[in-house]
């Protein structure tokens, strides 16, 4: 079973990132949590961005060439990202034509049994 959720902080429900122009990127949720002996995430992801300017520029995710979704003179723009991935994903806003990342965001994979795996203390970190 995958789960895809948002974690409580409020730093977490969504990832944003600002780079070049203020350009803010984010994802909700940020975090998808991948159940039981499961190693992939497979879930939908909600980006925006953000841009006081236009720009032209196109979605990304790391381990694939070809881009999600590609605006042209807007300031800000929504997609719906589909992952199937083991690892935490790297998503970024780009025009590749001149070689600029506006904005990137990660979407973390975590094993939902690794969250569970209590810390354990050494006898003196109580005195």
């Amino acid at each position: 079973m995958i789960v895809s959720a948002n974690i409580s902080y409020s730093e977490m429900t969504f990832s944003e990132s600002k780079h070049n122009n203020d350009v803010t990127l984010m994802i909700k949720p940020s975090i998808c949590l991948v159940d039981g002996k499961e190693t992939e995430c497979k879930s939908r992801f909600d980006v925006s961005w953000q841009s006081p300017n236009q720009l032209d520029g196109c979605l990304f995710l790391d381990y694939q060439r070809k881009s999600i979704q590609c605006w042209q003179a807007e300031t800000a723009g929504k997609a719906t990202v589909q992952i199937e991935h083991e690892d935490s994903v790297l998503v970024s806003l780009e025009n590749r034509d001149l070689n600029m990342t506006y904005a990137k965001s990660k979407i973390r994979v975590m094993n939902k049994a690794s969250l569970k795996k209590r810390r354990l203390r050494n006898p003196w970190d109580f005195l």
